[in-house]
Order: C-alpha cells, then sequence, then structure tokens
C-alpha cells in the first residue's frame, strides 16, 4: 500500500506564492506616472483642470492658456494599490487572530471555483521630478504593477491542505500565473499658444518621452499536480530583467493634446501615444525553469535557466511584439463658483489586450469635483466607470502658501477584484 503524502494547508500557503514570487524583481507596470493627488482624488478626471507641472501627463497644452502657473514643482509622488479577489482582504480580516472555521474556508474554495480562479493585483508608481516653467514642462517618473492568478485547486492547497484530496485519491493541479513589468519614462512637453483673449484661448502641445523599459516577467504553471503520494511542482518563467545584461527595451513616443478655454469652461482632447516605438528587446528574454518533486522519501527542486525554445520562445515573441497603441481622452472642467471647479472626461485605449501595452483602463468616463472653499486645505472626489468595474476616490491638501502637501484615496472594483489605493504628494511648489 502506497503512504500518503500529506501536506498542510499552511506549508502551501507559502510555497505557492513563493515559487511565483521568486520570478518578480520589481512590482511596476505602466509608462508615466500620474504626478498629481488632485487627479487621483477626482477619479482621473483630469484632462480640462491640470495646472502647472500636471499637465505634462494630463493635458500639456494647458500650459499654454492664460493663467498657467510662471513656475511649479512637484516631487516624491507616491502612488500605490492592491487588490484581491474573489476572497478579499475584508473576508480574511474578518477572522484575523482567530482560527478560520473548515465551512468558511471550503465556502471560499467554492466562490473561487465558481470565479474561475483567485485573483491578485499590485500596482505602484513614483513621479522623482516633475516641473513646469511657463510653457513648458517636464517629468521624471516610473510606474507599473503585477497581477497574479490561483486557480481553485491552489486555493483548496492555500486554506485546506491535501488531506481531503488524500482521502479521495484526488490529484490537485493548483495552476498559477504571474505577470508584471516596469517602465522607467522621462518626458519634455512644450505648449503653443494658437489664439489668446482676455477670457481664454487655445492652444496645441506635443510631449515628448523615453520609455526604458526596466522589466517584464511572464511566470504560468505547466503541469503541476499534487498527487497523494507526490507533489510536481513546474512554473517555467519567461523573464526580462537588467540582470540579463542588456538594456531590456527602449523607444521614443509622442502625444499631442489641445486645450481650449473661454471664461469659466475649459475643454481638452489628448491623443496619447501618437508615435511610439517602444519594443522590448527579444535577445534580452532569459528562460528560467522552476521545479520541485517531492515524495514521501525523496525530494528534488531547481531554478534552472534553460533555452527558449518551443513553447517559451512562443511567449517571447508574443512578449516582445506588444506595443503601445494610440489612445484618446477628452474633458471639460467648469467653473460654477470661483472655490468649486467641475469636471468630466472620456477615455478609450483601443487594441487587443494581448498586443497592447496599455496604460489603465481600456475605457473610462467619470466626473470629478474640487472645492477650494477653505483657501488651505482643497479637496476633491471623484467618480468613474471603467472596463470591467467602477473608482470611487477622494483627497485633499494642505495648503501654506507656495508649499502644499497632498493625500487621496481610491476605492476600485474591477473584474471582481476590490483594491485600495494611496497618493501622497510630499513636495509641491505653485
Amino acid at each position: 500500500m502506497r503512504r500518503a503524502l500529506r501536506l498542510p494547508a499552511a506549508l502551501l500557503t507559502v510555497t505557492v506564492p513563493a515559487v511565483l514570487a521568486t520570478a518578480l524583481p520589481t512590482a511596476l507596470r505602466a509608462q508615466a506616472a500620474n504626478p498629481s493627488v488632485a487627479a487621483f482624488g477626482m477619479a482621473g478626471n483630469y484632462t480640462a483642470a491640470a495646472r502647472g507641472f500636471e499637465a505634462t501627463v494630463w493635458n500639456a497644452a494647458l500650459l499654454g492658456l492664460p493663467g498657467a502657473p510662471r513656475f511649479s514643482l512637484g516631487a516624491l509622488v507616491l502612488g500605490s494599490s492592491a487588490g484581491i479577489g474573489p476572497i478579499t482582504v475584508r473576508d480574511l480580516a474578518d477572522y484575523s487572530g482567530a482560527t478560520i472555521p473548515a465551512d468558511v474556508r471550503r465556502g471560499w474554495v467554492n466562490a473561487v471555483r465558481s470565479a474561475g480562479s483567485q485573483q491578485g493585483t499590485v500596482d505602484a508608481s513614483l513621479t522623482l521630478l516633475a516641473f513646469s516653467a511657463g510653457r513648458f514642462g517636464a517629468q521624471l517618473s516610473s510606474t507599473g504593477g503585477a497581477r497574479m492568478g490561483l486557480g481553485a485547486d491552489a486555493m483548496e492547497l492555500f486554506f485546506l491542505g491535501n488531506a481531503e484530496a488524500v482521502a479521495a485519491n484526488r490529484t490537485l493541479r493548483p495552476n498559477g500565473s504571474l505577470t508584471a513589468n516596469a517602465f522607467l519614462t522621462p518626458s519634455v512637453s512644450y505648449a503653443v499658444p494658437l489664439r489668446t483673449s482676455t477670457d481664454g484661448g487655445l492652444a496645441l502641445a506635443v510631449t515628448a518621452k523615453y520609455v526604458q523599459g526596466l522589466a517584464d516577467v511572464d511566470a504560468r504553471d505547466n503541469g503541476s499536480a499534487i498527487a497523494p503520494d507526490t507533489v510536481r511542482l513546474r512554473f517555467p518563467v519567461v523573464r526580462n530583467t537588467p540582470e540579463s545584461g542588456t538594456d531590456g527595451g527602449g523607444g521614443v513616443g509622442t502625444d499631442l493634446s489641445l486645450a481650449w478655454r473661454r471664461g469659466s469652461t475649459t475643454a481638452g482632447v489628448v491623443v496619447t501615444n501618437a508615435f511610439n516605438n517602444f519594443a522590448w528587446d527579444a535577445s534580452a528574454y532569459r528562460c528560467q525553469d522552476i521545479r520541485a518533486d517531492l515524495t514521501v522519501n525523496t525530494n528534488s527542486t531547481g531554478t534552472n535557466e534553460v533555452p527558449c525554445a518551443g513553447a517559451l520562445s512562443e511567449r517571447v515573441r508574443q512578449a516582445s511584439a506588444r506595443r503601445f497603441r494610440p489612445g484618446v481622452r477628452a474633458g471639460v472642467a467648469f467653473a460654477p463658483l470661483a472655490a468649486l471647479t467641475l469636471t468630466g472626461d472620456l477615455a478609450a485605449q483601443p487594441g487587443r489586450d494581448d498586443e497592447t501595452l496599455r496604460i489603465g483602463p481600456k475605457t473610462s468616463a467619470g466626473v470629478g469635483a474640487e472645492y477650494r472653499g477653505i483657501p488651505f486645505l482643497p479637496l476633491r472626489a471623484g467618480f468613474s466607470v471603467i472596463t470591467g468595474g467602477t473608482i470611487t476616490s477622494a483627497g485633499a491638501s494642505l495648503r501654506l502658501g507656495s508649499f502644499e502637501i497632498g493625500a487621496a484615496l481610491q476605492q476600485r472594483s474591477v473584474d471582481g477584484i476590490s483594491s485600495a489605493n494611496l497618493m501622497l504628494g510630499l513636495v509641491t511648489v505653485r
């Protein structure tokens, strides 16, 4: 009679995510960072409301309209978000410091089976420096993120161990995946007034940017199985990271923007990535075979580099073929009172998901508001409907003379994943 290899839930709670995490040198995923705490607090509805250094990303043409600050600066603007679902952080927090009943854990596993998988996301951004001087703006930032998925069998191992599967002589297949990438983006903008008047005008701007690829990681399960007497884990990883000895990939891009103002109404349109030739360097990818084999008497583990051949070669081809595609964003801002600005935005980034390096959601539509009735404490709020979900946000700044420190929170619900997001602006000068 064969001896069963029983694994406690606590062991697999660490094992499966740890195998994936070994492939992740950094958790970043986007192109140019949002440098504006105000925009974050207004749920990204800021295309016609950006001022000063914020305009480089949101709508550089606003630098060419009357009323733009002569000089502004933002530094150390930090943004982050993290979420999991369908089992959420709140679900786990309800049992903080207590034993989770078995029937609750089984219910969670069944919820994951119904959803298809347990998903987790992490996003982060850092604007090191952004400033504007008259019609000129510049920014240096890094942004990005990671996404991990675990199948229902993996979550059964996570919460219940393999005891029930052993009793039923059932093989579990803990499918999992992880994707992540990172970019560093310096950019410069210049706005040209086309027409000016006492109460507004029309301006055009061009933003030029260089996109440096820092990391691209793709780890996918390839036949992992937990049988009653054996454990087989297989997670081949395709990665393009600095340690591979190349620059990873890069390219230049341009955004075009237009802004118009008359009285208390401002409107703007931005075409992002009107041109962008960024590409990952296919020769910089490396392939790594992460594996483990356990029985009741033996164990073997390895993280060997292997040739990028066969299915791994196809994954390299797909990764190096993805591009930043053109997108469009339009917005309007209206100030019914001197201390109140209302905004509305629409945005779309077309392109197939498997061929596109996308910044933010595929589509969005929303509204925002900023109230400045308390001079030293501007308040903001916003709501957006985005592809797969919604964003609700709020924020405030403490303004002392020309200096400002700001913070904003967002609650996102996207594709069944609920996430809490935070942005802090540590140094702002206007």
